[in-house]
């Protein structure tokens, strides 16, 4: 299901009688896996003509879409082991991304390049590997002998998790400058960073439960997000907007922050108390949904 934050309508984007998983969204079109041929493919639908097209039907198991302006991104066991593979929508062609014969696992699509945790190194060893689409080349990101994984990328910065300090730490790499940067050590764990510009978010367990902490990557700054004693976890964000999973009503609901990013909105807390605000930005997949809360949380500096 979608829903159209700018009318308040929920609408249906597939209602296939199997299972359709993971939704992933860029501009136009959304993609998902689907089970309906008792294997999972990778499906598309265009929200500007409501039209469904299937992206990858091979009698393989194919997961975990993602999609980043024409490119979408999935795992593929065609091979007898995960690889990764991509789709031009542009082109309606299809393309191998990674067909080495260790496993590949969660690909991410940012401008230009394609990031994944790989085993090809030894288990005890996940490394992360990038693979540029303008000309083919695929390049290693990270080289440190404990294991890096869930990387995520958009534009210049791709990060991940990293076990080489005896926890779970984030890390960042510069694809223009090729230089690797610790984001957050701290000696409790930290999980699932994503990136927008110069701001990477994750969830945090120095305090005994999940927060949401930040990073400003050009000044060196890391900001709590979140303060709430309950549980908060797996942030995306968008431009100055954080949303997270959020169990503080006792089961899990949809929280945002508003960051006070200069860029976006000028230095000020924006108001909140219409979804307009958001509308032009985000259109949210509905899984399992609770209330949908919105909240205000400027950045700490």
């Amino acid at each position: 299901m979608g829903y159209r934050l700018s009318t308040g309508t929920e609408f249906p984007i597939c209602t296939d009688t199997f299972n359709q998983e993971h939704p992933s969204i860029y501009g136009d079109v959304v993609v998902w896996y689907d089970w309906r041929h008792g294997n999972a493919d990778i499906y598309g639908y265009r929200l500007s003509t409501g039209t469904e097209f299937p992206i990858c039907t091979d009698t393989f198991n194919q997961r975990l879409p993602v999609i980043y302006e024409n490119v979408v991104v999935w795992n593929d066991w065609r091979n007898g082991n995960w690889d990764v593979y991509g789709y031009d929508l542009a082109t309606s062609t299809e393309f191998p991304i990674c067909t080495q014969t260790a496993h590949q696992y969660f690909p991410q699509v940012g401008r230009q390049v394609v990031v994944w945790w790989d085993e090809r190194n030894g288990i005890g060893n996940w490394d992360v590997y990038g693979y540029w689409l303008h000309n083919g080349t695929e390049f290693q990101i990270t080289t440190d002998v404990n294991n890096q994984g869930y990387p995520a990328v958009q534009d210049r910065y791709v990060v991940w998790i990293d076990d080489r300090n005896a926890n779970w730490d984030i890390y960042g790499y510069d694809l223009l400058q090729g230089v690797e940067f610790p984001i957050c050590t701290n000696t409790s764990d930290q999980f699932r960073p994503r990136p927008y510009g110069d701001v990477v978010v994750w969830f945090d367990l120095r305090h005994g439960n999940q927060d949401i902490y930040g990073y400003e990557i050009s000044s060196a700054t890391e900001f709590q997000i979140t303060f709430n004693a309950s549980d908060q976890r797996h942030p995306k964000i968008y431009q100055n907007k954080v949303v997270w999973h959020d169990r503080r009503n006792g089961n899990y609901d949809i929280y945002l922050a508003l960051l006070d990013i200069p860029q976006y909105v000028g230095g000020e807390i924006v108001p909140v108390n219409t979804l307009q605000l958001i509308a032009p930005y985000l259109l949210i997949l509905i899984l399992v949904l609770g209330t949908v809360t919105i909240a205000s949380t400027q950045r700490r500096r």
